[in-house]
């Protein structure tokens, strides 16, 4: 049922086919970057507490090659993607 008050569009097949596979390949591309987003970027402090770890382990991860260090220089970061790979730790008495 047509609203009086809702303006009314006409488009050709072209025009309708090119509407709608611009409105695909922008949903494509949202669904995309929201699959491949590697989200925030934890210090190694951070990481140790989500890990419930220390932050020595957090640097023998590291150096094991079990995380990647995306810091720069002397500084320790860590994309939080990569630790949901990991189980909480916890020391055996």
């Amino acid at each position: 049922m047509i609203n009086e008050n809702e303006p009314v569009y006409f488009f050709t097949r072209p025009q309708l086919t090119e509407i709608l596979e611009e409105v695909v390949r922008t949903e494509i591309t949202k669904l995309e970057n929201r699959l491949t987003k590697k989200g925030r970027t934890l210090t190694r402090e951070e990481s140790a507490v989500k890990l419930g770890v220390s932050p020595n382990t957090i640097s023998r991860f590291i150096n094991d090659g079990r995380l990647t260090n995306v810091g720069i220089g002397r500084k320790i970061l860590i994309n939080e993607s990569e630790l949901d790979g990991f189980t909480k730790f916890k020391k055996i008495k």
